[in-house]
């Protein structure tokens, strides 16, 4: 999926979650964070590319970086 924004981006690590039916606590037990840093992070705000990484390999997705067509 390409996502073109943080908006898109959080929407689409929120909607992974759900899609596995896994709790906020658990996903951020897996990605050693706070629940409140998830909840903020799913809401749109506080994402750091190192907290991105870790609620990727949590929720078991790939980051691709490549240059725009």
């Amino acid at each position: 999926m390409k996502v073109s924004s943080v908006s898109e981006l959080t929407a689409l690590l929120r909607a992974r979650r759900k899609e596995k039916g896994i709790r906020q606590e658990d996903v951020a037990d897996l990605a050693e964070l706070q629940r409140e840093s998830l909840a903020r992070i799913e809401k749109g705000r506080d994402l750091k590319t190192s907290t991105l990484l870790r609620l990727c390999e949590a929720l078991k997705l790939e980051v691709t970086i490549r240059e725009r067509q």
